[in-house]
């Protein structure tokens, strides 16, 4: 149990829970995982705040895509 919250919380877990999700809401998902990382060590482009732990705040732009 305790490696596999470790996994979650690990940049290549967040990375396939994030293409997880993509997937099961039809939405295409073209980052590589080293394009994911950069952009997880981003702040949010909407708010300025650091990104959540869980990946949350990392979306698109147009959401119309």
């Amino acid at each position: 149990m305790r490696n596999q919250a470790k996994y979650r919380s690990s940049i290549k877990g967040m990375y396939a829970n994030a293409k997880a999700k993509a997937k099961f809401r039809k939405i295409d998902f073209d980052l590589t995982l080293a394009q994911f990382e950069k952009l997880r060590k981003k702040n949010c482009s909407y708010c300025g705040d650091k990104l959540s732990g869980n990946g949350g705040g990392l979306d698109r732009i147009n959401n119309i895509k």
